[in-house]
Parts: structure tokens; sequence; C-alpha cells
């Protein structure tokens, strides 16, 4: 009775002083001990009571009931130094459900997003969740992620805490992401960059880690992020009455203002804002002084008499052909439109000069107008150019700081850069102008005597338009430069400015105008796009958004760009914490990684970029001016529906099934060698090649003929590109060869052709990965990743006969012994490396029996013909050469014969390289060519690496010889059109 006494005013105290949880427990432990007395009446007369009979009633059933989810706050979700821990339960035949639907990657991008968000393919299931300790028995979960997130076993997943019952909620957050992690192997992208944005100042979503278990099961680590709702605007905003939009591949683009997917707020306030801002991207261009087909004169200059008056307003130009605007050549396909009959150079400029002089006189009446005006001279450049006016300079780009009769440009940029005008700001030499004739004098340069093509056309404008002045109407300045800059830094290539994509916009009501936030960023912390992104873009800032594309053609805008930057790495980018903060959480995530997940975690990719970072970004923005890039944007991509409904709006003929090889090849709309390839278009491949395209060259993303017609299945092409000479195993920017593109798309009549003409079977890419890997297995992801690629290249699939297909190429490539990368791995290598090293022929003989071998790398990821060119043995680099060695073939560094043979200094290996067609601007994964590796002063510092290297390597180098050989190869190198990457770049 004592007891009894005692526990009823602590319970009480506890049930009003803490909460209903615990002080229901403790009566519930009370209460059951009282009624198992066989004597409860007799012994606890107090429980007669009947205030204290409803009390126990009362507290027992408050502490069963859902207010236990009060216990959680919103703080303890997204915690920096734990792992939360979500278990989920839900019914096999719901989890079944969830996990295999998956977004159709055609269906997702049909021509009608344009003007309102596609339906979600995705459903809410019933099931119960429990986060740290915390159970919400009845929730929603569904699965979420466009294509790259996609995944069968471990899906991403939306949880619905409000979806049965309303009042569910955690701070007011009643929705929770949890991302999967699919796209980074370090685990680390999303709360890293999260947390960098946080720390910047610009606003967005907070990340924390959980460990997610269903039913069990343990999936491992996922990111949890923080869902863009109300709660989140309120706090970074001040308020959440403003207007939320959520973009997914969509931007500002005319007629695209339905594209946006509105999450909360008026309708109307938020379109009108959309549509202002597209508005403001459709502003002109300005009023041109003179542009079109302008009368002009033009020089291909043979010597330097007229370096110093050619460019003058009353130098004689008489004897110079007569033509009109748009001066250059083009042996293949691109600027064919652009170039004048009467200024195409072809002939003189073609194997023989890379310098063109151009002069146009233009009348000007009324000067005064001009000098309250922007000025702006407006190129289409393929390469380089220096411009004067009335005799001063006023522009130039990629050209030597002295330029001469026969200087080269020293840059390069890709075809569709320079079919766009790029604008020059030259309003500060307006008052060069003056009333009647004045002339404009154009000095275009091209990069190698031995290019394809060559364009120089000009355009002089004036504009009255403050593009910036308007933007900034609607869209926050200052919260844009930090969000560009950040996204920029992190190299975040999947967001808005890398791929308008993975973003949010508020209209925020305190200013009116949008301000931008990141989603999405498993993608940040890698210095190339996997998506064909040119690699001479600048690295240190993306302008694939338009927003992004329009401000950056602004000098005044790279000036600020660069400044922010420049604040964001003194401000925020410390390596040495940067990197022990990924040492602490490896150590916190180890301990909850599922056993799938520890075969794909690689912690290295984020601490390299994070160690190499800041010299990419410094490399751009610490001269005069950042590298300029004009390359216009695509609008958002759309597909026309599945490749059934594309087929059939072709006619009649085509509902039935794919037209005859021949006939689709006659009717294909190719723009390019590589297109007419891809397409079966003979005729048009047959034209390239006999206006001197060699059949191995390659697109500016490492892509070949015969490889995109491989993977586009085109049969008769790729025995038609082998009969004329096509290197059956060369390599693509990621290391791949075509049997591996045919083996992924399942093309297995294209597979038998390239291993009848000797493809090697065993090739591995840069991932180690074997024309076997890439056609083993098939689930949800793969058949969204197939769907992806195919949709990009707009190669016309059936996904049930890719599937069949896959299985029957890697029956064909076992026949043929085919392994995967992990066979390969774990037999280790043989005989074949150690005598290309030493140069031992007969060994060399024995060991190579199987011509696939030479492709093939060793533990070290070298080639045979990198080691004999490392080694400087001359006669083994022959007999790989003369054997099928290819002599471009990539080490797992994605560096080639040509690289080693350079940094070790082996002349005649150089030479021999060169003489097969080495390619002698090949990059390796770090951007790098051979001329990078011979470019830098011989000191002391460069011994030591040359010795430090051959160490590893085991080779003997004689440092002496290197040192008067590095020279000697530079000269050759750069004769033979050699760059380095910064110039490439």
């Amino acid at each position: 009775m004592a007891n009894i006494k005692i526990c009823l005013p602590v319970t009480i105290a506890l049930y009003f002083a803490y909460n209903v949880t615990i002080a229901s427990r403790f009566m519930v432990v009370l209460v059951t001990k009282c009624w198992l007395n066989r004597r409860f009446k007799e012994e606890h007369p107090i429980m007669r009571n009947p205030f204290i009979s409803l009390l126990a009633l009362v507290l027992f059933a408050l502490g069963s009931s859902p207010a236990q989810a009060k216990e959680l706050k919103l703080d303890d979700l997204f915690q920096k130094d734990r792992v939360i821990k979500v278990d989920i339960k839900v019914s096999p035949a719901n989890w079944d459900k969830l996990r295999f639907k998956s977004r159709n990657f055609f269906e997702a991008l049909q021509p009608s997003r344009q003007f309102e968000p596609p339906p979600s393919p995705y459903e809410y299931v019933e099931a119960s969740v429990t986060i740290d300790g915390v159970t919400y028995p009845k929730v929603g979960i569904r699965k979420k992620g466009f294509i790259g997130s996609q995944d069968t076993n471990r899906p991403s997943i939306k949880i619905k805490l409000d979806y049965f019952d309303k009042d569910q909620e955690i701070d007011g957050l009643n929705n929770l992401t949890f991302n999967n992690n699919k796209q980074d192997t370090t685990l680390m992208n999303q709360f890293m960059c999260y947390d960098l944005f946080d720390q910047i100042g610009s606003p967005g979503s907070r990340c924390g880690f959980a460990k997610i278990t269903v039913n069990g099961k343990n999936l491992g680590i996922y990111a949890h992020v923080e869902s863009v709702r109300k709660h989140l605007l309120k706090r970074e905003f001040g308020s959440s009455k403003g207007t939320l939009y959520e973009g997914t591949v969509v931007d500002f683009y005319k007629d695209w203002e339905g594209s946006f997917e509105r999450k909360s707020g008026k309708k109307k306030k938020g379109l009108e804002s959309i549509l202002a801002v597209i508005n403001v991207m459709e502003g002109g261009n300005g009023t041109p002084l003179f542009s079109g087909d302008f009368p002009g004169r033009a020089l291909v200059p043979e010597n330097g008499d007229l370096d110093k008056e050619w460019f003058k307003p009353n130098f004689d130009d008489s004897q110079w052909v007569s033509g009109k605007n748009g001066a250059g050549f083009e042996t293949e396909e691109g600027y064919e439109k652009l170039i004048q009959k009467s200024f195409d150079f072809e002939e003189q400029m073609r194997g023989k000069a890379t310098s063109l002089y151009l002069r146009f006189p233009f009348e000007l009446k009324d000067v005064e107008s001009l000098k309250n005006t922007n000025l702006s001279l407006r190129m289409k450049c393929d390469d380089g150019f220096v411009a004067y006016i009335n005799g001063q300079e006023v522009a130039r780009f990629n050209s030597p700081e002295n330029p001469s009769w026969d200087s080269a440009a020293t840059g390069s940029r890709s075809d569709p850069s320079n079919m766009t005008f790029s604008d020059f700001d030259i309003s500060k030499h307006a008052d060069l102008l003056h009333e009647g004739e004045n002339l404009l004098a154009i000095h275009g340069m091209n990069n190698s005597k031995a290019s394809s093509d060559f364009l120089i056309v000009a355009e002089l404008a004036k504009n009255d338009y403050q593009f910036e002045e308007e933007l900034w109407k609607y869209v926050d300045e200052e919260s844009f430069y930090k969000f560009w800059a950040a996204e920029g830094l992190v190299s975040f290539w999947d967001g808005y400015s890398g791929n308008r994509n993975n973003f949010f916009v508020y209209l925020n009501p305190a200013t009116d105008k949008f301000h931008f936030m990141p989603w999405g960023t498993d993608c940040a912390f890698q210095k190339y796009s996997p998506l064909g992104v040119d690699r001479r873009s600048p690295r240190s800032v993306r302008t694939v958004g338009i927003i992004s594309h329009r401000l950056y053609q602004i000098k005044s805008v790279r000036e600020k760009y660069a400044a922010t930057m420049k604040n964001l790495l003194a401000e925020h980018w410390d390596e040495e914490k940067l990197l022990s903060e990924t040492e602490r959480i490896e150590d916190l995530l180890d301990p909850h990684i599922s056993p799938e997940q520890k075969r794909r975690v690689r912690y290295e990719p984020i601490r390299q970029f994070i160690r190499n970072r800041r010299a990419d970004v410094e490399r751009e923005i610490n001269g005069d001016d950042m590298p300029l890039w004009n390359s216009t944007p695509e609008p958002p991509p759309v597909i026309g529906g599945r490749p059934n409904d594309r087929r059939g709006r072709r006619g009649d003929d085509d509902r039935r099934g794919r037209r005859d090889e021949s006939d689709r090849g006659d009717r294909a709309k190719a723009t390019s060698f590589f297109d007419a390839a891809k397409e079966g278009n003979f005729k048009l491949v047959k034209e390239y090649l006999d206006k001197g395209t060699k059949v191995n060259d390659t697109d500016e993303r490492g892509g070949s003929a015969i490889g995109v017609a491989a993977l586009a299945g085109q049969t008769k092409m790729v025995q038609f590109l082998i009969e004329k000479g096509a290197d059956v195993n060369i390599t693509s920017g990621d290391g791949g060869t075509p049997l591996h593109g045919a083996a992924f798309l399942g093309q297995l009549e294209a597979v038998g052709v390239l291993i009848k003409a000797g493809a090697n079977v065993n090739a591995q890419n840069q991932r180690k990965e074997t024309p076997l890997d890439s056609c083993s297995g098939w689930n949800d992801e793969t058949k969204g990743f197939v769907e992806l690629i195919s949709g990009f290249l707009q190669i016309e699939i059936e996904i049930e006969k890719v599937r069949a297909g896959r299985l029957k190429v890697a029956a064909l490539l076992k026949e043929n012994g085919g392994k995967n990368g992990a066979e390969l791995a774990s037999a280790g290598p043989g005989p074949l490396w150690e005598a290309a090293k030493t140069g031992n022929l007969a060994q060399l003989e024995a060991a190579a029996k199987d011509s696939t071998a030479l492709e093939s790398h060793d533990d070290k990821g070298i080639t045979p013909l990198s080691w004999a060119a490392n080694a400087g043995q001359v006669g083994a680099a022959q007999w790989l050469i003369k054997k099928g060695a290819n002599v471009n073939g990539q080490n797992r560094d994605g560096n080639t014969a040509l690289h080693g043979a350079a940094f070790f200094g082996n002349l005649e290996v150089v030479e021999l390289l060169l003489k097969h067609e080495a390619k002698v601007n090949a990059r390796s994964n770090k951007g790098e060519t051979p001329l990078d590796t011979v470019s830098a002063e011989w000191s002391e510092e460069a011994k030591g690496i040359l010795q430090f290297i051959a160490g590893i390597l085991e080779l003997k180098v004689d440092a002496a010889q290197v040192k008067v050989n590095r020279p000697k190869i530079a000269a050759l190198l750069r004769k033979q059109g050699g760059l380095t990457g910064q110039q490439l770049d």
C-alpha cells in the first residue's frame, strides 16, 4: 500500500512534467504488477478508487497512440555526426509493386512535357516506418528518381507521413526523401554539397545519412535530403507564401513556361514571372551596323612583307580577292552554308597556310549615336582572330601575342560553338569610328595547316537592350551568383547551369524575384559530365542553363563570376578540412554499409577532386578574362513518344517494321560523317571519305564512325568501314571499343562482324569493363539506361529485342574467349607485358598467340605497347604495331603509348608512333596531352618526378639523355600540331 501511495504522485508528476509516453509506461507496469497479485483488491484498495482506474486507462491509451511521433524533432533527422535508422515494414506485394515501377525515358521526355510536367509513374503504397525507435504505423511510401538513380533492389524512396493520417508530421515536415546514391560511389556527394551551399549562404536543403532496412533486410546507406516544402521556405526566406517550382530538364525558353512543376503558391503570379524571364531571354541582339553578305577583300599571305600595313585604312587592297562576308573552307559538313563561294579558300589554305587577311569597308552617318550605346563585334570564328578598326586593334581571340603572316590560332573550340556568334564588347573603342567610310580588318587564324575546316564571319552591331538590368528585375542577382558559382565550384554537372536539371526556383515574396536552390546533388564533385559535354568547355563554370549561357557572354559578368569564385575558394574551400571531413564521414558510414554497397563504394574520387579543384579553377579565373565559351545550348530535349510511335509517323510503309538498311540510309538526314555512319547513309559516308575524311577520325568526344555504326546495329556499314580500313579496336573517350557499344545494345550481327575482323573480345574500358560486362544482366535500371543512351543518340530500338540480343551476344562472346573484367583481374598478368618491357621478341612471339591480348591491360592498367614505349624498346613497339596493336590504345589512366614515350624521353619510339598516326593531342583522364608530359622546363623537380615514376614501374632511365631528348620531342610534337591540354581548353 505504501508503494502505491508513493508511485501515484510520481506518475502524475511524470505525466505533466515530461511526456505522456514515459508516464503511461510507468502506470502500465504498475497496474500490471497489481493485477497479477492474487489479492489485488484486498492488498491495494486504492485501485478501487474510480479516479485512479480512469487515470490508468487514459494514460495507457495515450501512451499507445501516435502521439509518440512528437518525440522526434526536425533537427534530429539531419545531424552531421550520426546515421539515423529507418526501418520499413511493407507487404512483399507492395514492396514489389513499388520497386519494379520505372520511369519510361520516352514518356518522361515526350513533347507534351513542354506544356505541362508529365505525370509521375510512381504510386504510394501502405507501409509502417520506424525512425530511430519512433514508429509511424501507417504511412505512404513510393519510389522516386528520374533515370540515373533507378534501382529495383535499392530504390530511392519518398515517405509521406500524412498520406493516411493528416496529422502525422515532424515539426511541419510530412515528406521524407531518401536517395540511394546510385550515381555516387563515394556516398558523400550530397551530404558535402548541401553543407557547402549552406556555408556559402545559398538557400537549400539540409542533408543527413540514414541506414534503411526493409522487412529486416539492410539496404545500406542512403542520403536523407530535406524535402523542399513550406517549412524550408519559411526558414530560408522568412515566408512560405511565394510560388515554388521544381525544374527537371526544363529551362526558360519560349513556349516552355508550362514545363515547370509548381509545388506550392499562386499559379498566376508564378507563371507571370516565368514568362517575364523568358521574355528577357528572348531580348534582342542589337542593330547591325553591317552584317550578312557584306562586301570585302581577302588575301592568304605568303610572306611577312605586309605585316605592318595591311590592316590600315589607306592600304591598297585592289589586287586582293573580292568577295562577301563569310570566309573559310569546309571539307566535311558544317560550315558550308556560312562560307561565300567567292571567299572559299580550301585550295589556298588546306595543308598550306593558317592565316587569312580580311578587309571590310563600311559607311557610318550618325556616329554620335554610338557613343552612348553598347558596341559589339560579333564573330563566328574557327579558330582565332585579331580585329582592327581603322588601323587600331579592338579585339582578339585564340591568337598569339604578336601575330604575323604565318601565325596559327593558339586554341580551338567545337564546331557548334564556332557556328554561333560570340560577342566582343568594343564600346570603349567607339571613338575610333568617324563619319563616312570606316574599315574593319580581321586577321583570321586556323590552328593547323592540316585542319579540315576554317571560318570567319563578322558582324558589327550596336545594342541598347540592357540584358543584365532586365534580368535582375526578376532573378535575385546576388543569390544567383552564389548559386551559380557554387554549382561551378563543386562541378555539379547535373544541376541548373550544367544540365538545366535538379533545381528549384522560388518566387520570394520579400523580393518578388526568383531564387534558385539545388536538388539531387549526387552528381557533384566530378570534373567532367558523362553526358558528352565538350571537354574543351571551361571547367570552372557551367553554361548549359540558358540564363548562365546568356550571362557568361558578357565580360563584366565573367569578371563578377570570377570574383565570386575567388571568394568561395578563399572562404569555403579549405582542402585540409574538406579531406578531414571525408575521413570522418568514412568512419561514420562504414559500420552501416550493406554488403552490396561495399562492393562499389569508392572514397578516393571525391578526395582526388578536392585536391585538384583549386588548380583547375584558378587556371581559368586568375587571368585577364575567363575562357570565352559561346556554344549555344539546345532547348530542353524531347523525344517523340515511344520508338514504335515515332517510326509509325514516317509513313504507312514503315509501320510494320524496319525498312531495309540501305533504304533507311538513303533517306536519313545525317549532318556529319558520324551521323551518316549511324544512319547507314552509304552515299554520304563515301562523299566524306572521297573529300579526305579519314575513316578512323573521331569526334570531339572521342567517338568513331565504326563505333556509332556498331552501336546502332548498322551491320553493312560496319563491314564497309572495316573494308575501308577502320580500326575495329579503336577506343572512344571512355576507353570503350565498337564491340562494347554493339554488345550493350545487343547488336548480334554487328558483334559477329567485329569479332570476325579481329576485335578484342576482352578489351577493357577505363572502368575495367569488357564487352561481356556491357551485355551482362538485365533489370529495371539497365532498361532505363538503354533507353537513356538510345534516346540521346536517337537510335531506334525495341527494348525486348535489345534484351534478347544481349543474351545472344553474351553467348557469342564467351564462345570466342570473352571474359568479364573480374575474371581477367583474377587471372593476373602474363609474360606478354614483361616481354614488351624488356624487348624480348622471342618471348613476345610466344606470349602473343592470341591477338586480343595486344590490347589488354596488366595489373597496373598498362598495355603491352605502352610498356614498350615507356621502356624505349623500339623493336618491341614496332613488332606490336605490326601485329595489330592499337597505336592509340589507352591505359586505364587514359594515357597512350605516345604519352609514355614522350615522358621518358624515348625519341625513336615517339617518331615510330607518329609515323603510324598516333594521336598527337590524345588526352589522358586528367586531360593531359603528350606535349604536357614534356613541355615543362627541366629542373631538379622534373628529374625527381621522372626517377620516382621510373622507380614505381621498375624502369631504368638515363636522366641526362631524357633531358636532351625532351625538347626535341616537344618540338616534334608541336610540328605535328601538338598542343597542351590548356591550349586545347
